[in-house]
């Protein structure tokens, strides 16, 4: 049931988290996380401007060349956002707002997200939690209130995808 002061039709909201267990050292998970693009597989990361892999960091990302394939004639153009580094605690946090492209992107008028990671340091293993909190706003929503839990879902497990990568990369070279 909609209120009078609620959001309007167009807007949806959604989180997730995921928690893994690394077997491996907070130092060697932290250094192989903030080599993004080597564990990520659901998109391709290009770092933009000079900042590298520190606070206020920009990185263009873009879904993997089948995804667009796929998506192309039901999303419009851009099919890429942006994400920021906006809080770098190394070895402990790790915090990303992602954004569209000014304009839009994939069809939305506007997003915002946010991507908390945490390590914890646990009998010399690391415990990680990602958790995703998003907004996203554009006629895609209003038309198709299902799309969004679609997006969510396809996120969550392409993050689960990609954390397992992470992992095994890690666990491999301790």
């Amino acid at each position: 049931m909609s209120h009078e002061f609620d959001e309007e039709t167009a807007v949806a909201n959604g989180t997730y988290e995921i928690e893994i267990v690394i077997d491996a050292p907070v130092a060697k998970v932290w250094h192989q996380f903030l080599d993004i693009g080597s564990w990520v597989t659901s998109h391709k990361i290009e770092e933009v401007g000079d900042l590298r892999r520190t606070l206020g960091a920009l990185t263009r990302v873009s879904p993997r060349e089948d995804v667009v394939k796929n998506i192309a004639a039901l999303v419009p153009l851009p099919h890429h956002h942006y994400c920021k580094i906006i809080k770098f605690v190394p070895e402990q946090q790790y915090v990303l707002k992602t954004h569209a492209e000014k304009g839009g992107s994939y069809g939305m008028d506007d997003f915002i997200a946010f991507d908390d990671t945490r390590f914890h340091a646990v009998d010399g293993k690391t415990s990680m939690t990602f958790t995703l909190f998003s907004h996203f706003k554009g006629a895609l929503v209003g038309d198709d209130p299902d799309a969004m839990t679609r997006s969510m879902d396809g996120s969550r497990a392409g993050m689960v995808e990609n954390l397992g990568k992470l992992k095994r990369m890690v666990e491999a070279a301790n």
